[in-house]
């Protein structure tokens, strides 16, 4: 039994540490903002230290706010953090200790990062080899769902995108 709770205690730190990760996917794709920039405060821009970014450690400590400005931090962050070490620890609790289950974590994780950037702009981006999709739902002014689908090249996008940098 106590490889069993040493097993899940990991899982559990594991997906929440990922999860400081699936808030900046969830953040920053739809904004098209760059992975390499480091954590930042929504509300003053400040760069956040190492120790302000822990996930759900920093939130504890800091009592949901930004040590800079006191802004209050999203609930979303904290939330997603235990979501997603929740989902590991059960998807280890479902398929035992193996490979299997750490794939099917990464899956959750990135299920969970489409999930609630869809809920959010109604867009998800579906890449096949060369070519991405986008398949976006919205509703026109007589409030009826409209599906759009958007193929683009993805080579000739990144091609235009470093002759435009």
């Amino acid at each position: 039994m106590p490889t069993a709770i040493l097993t899940y205690a990991i899982a559990f730190l594991t997906g929440v540490l990922i999860g400081g990760f699936v808030n900046i996917c969830i953040d920053r794709f739809p904004k098209k903002v760059s992975f390499a920039k480091k954590p930042f405060c929504e509300n003053c821009n400040a760069e956040l230290p190492w120790h302000d970014a822990i996930p759900l450690v920093s939130f504890l400590l800091l009592k949901g706010r930004c040590r800079s400005c006191g802004a209050k931090v999203n609930i979303q962050y904290p939330l997603v953090e235990l979501a997603n070490g929740i989902l590991y620890v059960l998807v280890f609790m479902a398929n035992g200790r193996n490979f299997q289950s750490a794939v099917y974590c990464l899956m959750t994780s990135a299920f969970l990062v489409i999930s609630i950037v869809d809920e959010r702009t109604q867009e998800i981006v579906v890449c096949e080899g060369d070519n991405c999709t986008v398949y976006i739902d919205q509703y026109d002014n007589n409030n009826e769902l409209v599906h759009h689908e958007v193929i683009f090249d993805l080579y000739e996008t990144v091609d235009e995108i470093e002759q435009q940098g």
